[in-house]
């Protein structure tokens, strides 16, 4: 009798839990309510922030997998959406070597931004995703760049039209198992196949910064963007 009792009770609770209601009010003054029994989980993982520094698409104030903004984040090979302990043409999941020993890259498209192969889409879902050769250009062009630190790290002080900021940090990169010019440059990956099937990309040194065109199996950083 007394086990009836406690399950009666049990599901008694749990109805009474699942007809409640939970109203949430936004910040821009909009409402939502879920019923509880409709709800798995909830999720307080804070989302990437963006910087709108007054150009065409919105970035993101780190770099991927970066906690801060001068904090290097992930290093990837390009189209290759997780991180690995050597870079080299060897370990590259888009390559192939023919009966002639000579290299050949898997076509992934033009681009990749949106794409399964695009890391920042991948990973922080939503509209996030790698900046194109053309918004790398225009972060370029459109903003002026001061070479400086950001607590221990060297790199670059964006300020867009808008009058905001960002911070590139020169993360350097990755090639075999080492990191290679940590804190003298910083690269980073577009999501535009280049010349040669090698792919764009943003380079920064206290004296230059130009978009390359560089083979696809190096570890480079990625500063992800978002549409307005």
């Amino acid at each position: 009798m007394k086990r009836i009792t406690l399950i009666i009770w049990a599901l008694a609770a749990y109805t009474g839990i699942c007809a409640q209601s939970i109203t949430i009010n936004m910040t821009d003054g909009g409402e939502a309510s879920y019923t509880a029994g409709d709800i798995s989980y909830i999720d307080f993982t804070p989302d990437t922030t963006y910087v709108d520094l007054g150009l065409s698409v919105l970035w993101a104030s780190c770099n991927l997998g970066a906690t801060s903004p001068e904090a290097s984040g992930y290093y990837l090979s390009w189209g290759e959406t997780s991180r690995k302990t050597i870079y080299a043409d060897s370990t590259y999941q888009f390559i192939k070597r023919d009966a002639m020993r000579y290299d050949k890259y898997t076509s992934l498209g033009r681009n990749i931004a949106g794409t399964s192969h695009d890391a920042a889409h991948v990973s922080l879902s939503g509209n996030w995703r790698m900046p194109t050769a053309a918004e790398i250009r225009e972060l370029i062009n459109s903003c002026t760049w001061e070479w400086g630190k950001n607590g221990t790290r060297y790199g670059y002080w964006i300020k867009g039209p808008s009058g905001a900021r960002i911070f590139l940090p020169a993360g350097g990169y990755r090639d075999g198992r080492r990191t290679y010019s940590s804190n003298l440059g910083g690269y980073y990956w577009s999501d535009t196949y280049g010349v040669y099937a090698d792919a764009y990309c943003l380079n920064i040194t206290s004296g230059d910064v130009f978009l390359g065109n560089y083979v696809r199996w190096f570890g480079r950083n990625i500063r992800p963007v978002r549409d307005r």
